[in-house]
């Protein structure tokens, strides 16, 4: 049933779903000479030449440092498109985030500023793991690798979120609708000094970006503490103060795929099963891999892209993100 799959899509795929299956399933040298045609077509397609065109003379991606046509959100995109770190407009990037090269476009940038390079932030770290290529660049990468995983351990030992936050007070913090609220996920809103206390989605795409600090103690860690944090579940949307966004939201991972509230996230849903199961043994954490036993169950039943699929998501990319997502939480391919 997988190698159905898989031939599918190493034959009707994409240069970028080819090359990421043929690199991180079957374990292809990323140099040999059909990983470097495959790449070379992945740097000519339309979706990738599109978005480095909006890289300025200084190597930076985009706007400012954070949102979808902002670096992070560039980086990520060239990263999940297969385009790999090695090369030198890659580098650029990287050497104009270690050197503050933030044009600050957006205005709200402007006026909110982020700390210094030397300080650890959540979009630089994505970007600087997404570049990573074991150079001599990547020390401060390394260093803020090793400050996330310590709030990963501190928080196992978290006891209850009123530790760390309060229930929200006004109306619009208490709200259980909107674009992406799950009518059964409440809302909190931390407390000034245990800001990133707790562990976050997006700390798991920071982790997910670059394996390298992955070994058997670290996997250990990452698992007891999303195991941890299963016990919260499902985990309020944790708002920053002075409360201007969500933080913390675990909705994707939390509810079955079977819920249609969440139907027309798919592609958002697989993406976090993706970086979870990098992250940690999703095997030991019940609450987790029941949905990971759901898509394989489907895939086997043939119902998979029935239930899965959207407008925004094709059946064949369903299958790339199921397989992937398969291969790191069993490795079973």
């Amino acid at each position: 049933m997988y190698q159905k799959h898989l031939d599918k899509i190493l034959s009707t795929g994409i240069a970028s779903q080819q090359y990421i299956i043929k690199r991180d399933i079957l374990g292809e040298n990323i140099y040999s000479a059909e990983m470097q045609t495959l790449q070379e077509q992945i740097l000519q397609s339309k979706e990738v030449k599109k978005l480095l065109k909006k890289q300025d003379e200084n190597g930076w991606f985009g706007l400012g440092l954070h949102g979808g046509a902002s670096m992070d959100g560039i980086v990520a995109t060239l990263k999940d498109l297969g385009v790999e770190s090695y090369h030198s407009f890659m580098q650029r990037a990287k050497e104009a985030v270690l050197n503050d090269r933030n044009p600050f476009a957006q205005t709200a940038e402007r006026r909110a500023g982020w700390p210094s390079v030397e300080v650890y932030c959540h979009p630089r770290m994505l970007v600087l793991a997404a570049l990573y290529n074991n150079g001599e660049n990547d020390k401060l990468l390394i260093r803020f690798q090793d400050i996330l995983l310590t709030r990963f351990e501190a928080a196992m030992h978290i006891e209850s979120l009123d530790e760390i936050s309060r229930e929200p007070k006004t109306k619009r913090f208490t709200q259980t609708s909107g674009w992406k609220w799950h009518p059964n996920t409440e809302a909190r809103v931390y407390f000034k000094d245990k800001i990133d206390s707790f562990p976050c989605v997006g700390d798991l795409a920071v982790l997910a970006a670059c394996l390298n600090w992955k070994n058997n103690r670290t996997t250990q860690l990452t698992t007891e503490a999303m195991y941890h944090v299963s016990g919260f579940a499902p985990v309020p949307i944790i708002f920053l103060p002075p409360q201007l966004a969500p933080h913390g939201t675990y909705e994707m991972l939390d509810y079955s795929f079977d819920d249609p509230h969440l139907r027309r996230f798919t592609a958002w849903r697989l993406r976090d099963y993706l970086n979870l199961c990098k992250v940690c043994d999703v095997r030991k954490i019940p609450h987790y891999y029941q949905n990971v036993i759901w898509l394989k169950t489907h895939l086997e039943d043939g119902t998979l892209a029935e239930r899965l699929s959207t407008p925004y998501v094709s059946e064949l990319n369903i299958y790339f993100m199921v397989l992937l997502i398969l291969h790191y939480s069993a490795k079973e391919l």
